[in-house]
């Protein structure tokens, strides 16, 4: 189960295996288990691939502190069984890989942990509340480097039974705090965004977002502002027009306009929820 490949079509020619992972159910005790190479359970959307974003493009705080393509690494992750506390559900996740992702840890290769909670609500038939927690840390010893990561994630989902193809809304909500030690030297980062979706009809959903990053190693405080539509053609295709406006202070904003089509075939289709 999990395997998908990227090709880079500027590149050279080669493929680079994203994800490839067996994920063993029905362990004693009800705990799951993930060895291979996966992305890792960090926020909201860190496990989704770019093709099933809301957007074109990720949120920036988290391509400043993973790089373009998130947290993906080579290791072993333990799901423990949920426990059910009145109308909700807790969920722990813990994980242990090889601290290989360049933009955190620098390519070190020596170990990383990562512990998620998650918390599920459902507050009637048509919404659902989810609050989460992660943290990370890493060292790459023969940088002299340690990382340390935060982050806490919120979701809200409407959608009224027998019309969620054709009426939803979602909010989803992430803040990020890091810290990296370098020969004696604590350089910090910290970022969030705000995003909402309605889908409108069937095919149609319209899209927002916003980003901001701030105290970021030696980076200017940064907002972004991303609204967008997409409208669905058929189940496998969509099309998607988006507007990003980037803000670095004090400087001049800059202004892009992108247009995205996706088409999507087999049985490994992302499911949003």
């Amino acid at each position: 189960e999990g395997e998908e490949a990227t090709g880079d079509p500027h590149g050279h020619g080669g493929v680079e295996i994203e994800e490839a992972y067996v994920y063993w159910v029905g362990l004693p005790g009800a705990f799951g288990l993930k060895a291979g190479k996966f992305r890792q359970e960090i926020g909201l959307y860190n496990r989704w691939h770019t093709h099933a974003l809301w957007e074109v493009d990720r949120p920036l705080p988290l391509t400043l502190f993973f790089g373009e393509d998130g947290l993906i690494q080579t290791g072993a992750a333990l799901t423990f069984p949920s426990l059910a506390l009145g109308p909700s559900t807790q969920t722990f996740i813990f994980e242990g890989t090889s601290a290989s992702n360049s933009a955190l840890f620098g390519e070190g290769g020596d170990i990383s942990i990562l512990g998620r909670f998650r918390s599920f609500w459902d507050l009637s038939p048509a919404a659902y509340f989810q609050v989460g927690a992660t943290g990370v840390y890493g060292e790459n010893k023969e940088a002299g480097l340690e990382s340390r990561l935060a982050e806490i994630d919120v979701a809200f989902r409407w959608a009224p039974p027998n019309r969620s193809l054709y009426q939803a809304f979602h909010l989803k909500a992430e803040w990020y705090y890091g810290e990296k030690e370098v020969a004696g030297q604590t350089e910090i980062g910290r970022g969030a965004y705000l995003q909402l979706n309605y889908r409108a009809s069937r095919r149609l959903i319209f899209g927002a977002r916003g980003d901001y990053i701030y105290d970021f190693e030696d980076l200017p405080d940064t907002y972004q502002v991303v609204p967008s539509i997409t409208w669905w053609q058929s189940e496998w295709l969509y099309l998607r027009l988006q507007y990003n406006y980037v803000k670095p202070k004090p400087e001049t904003g800059n202004h892009t306009v992108l247009l995205q089509v996706v088409w999507a075939i087999g049985p490994h289709k992302h499911e949003n929820y």
